[in-house]
């Protein structure tokens, strides 16, 4: 990898960076809290991204810092599935509550397509609570 190239990919990932940076402050409008392990999954995505800037000197050792961009790169992924984690778990409290005080069938006459959410919003619960699945290369990817 050239300088060029490893500079192209840094921009790709600040570019992510941004753009799960504004995911989190969605959800944080949306719940009104943070979602805590998105921002910890930045600052881990930081942390690599110096750790490839100051390799990147070395461009000889690709090895180094090209693990330290994935890793920046797999950060950013895991911050992203984090955001949706909560905001799916947060919808589905909500569904609880308000079933919990309206019932069903009330909200269904009032949303005729409530049904179809609720479940909808159970079967991502569902996958979320999957236990995380093993790559054979040792990278982990959440099962769908």
């Amino acid at each position: 990898m050239n300088i060029l190239e490893f500079d192209n990919r840094l921009e790709a990932i600040l570019v992510r960076w941004d753009n799960v940076e504004a995911s989190i402050k969605s959800a944080e409008l949306f719940q009104g809290k943070v979602t805590v392990p998105a921002i910890n999954e930045l600052r881990y995505a930081g942390r690599q991204i110096i750790r490839a800037i100051s390799q990147s000197r070395n461009l000889a050792d690709r090895d180094v810092y090209d693990k330290a961009l994935y890793n920046a790169e797999q950060c950013l992924t895991n911050a992203d599935h984090d955001i949706a984690d909560s905001l799916v778990m947060f919808i589905g409290r909500r569904i609880d509550d308000l079933n919990a005080r309206f019932g069903g069938l009330s909200i269904e006459r009032a949303y005729p397509p409530y049904r179809e959410l609720r479940s909808a919003i159970r079967e991502c619960q569902k996958r979320l609570n999957k236990p995380e699945k093993i790559a054979k290369n040792g990278t982990s990817y959440m099962s769908h």
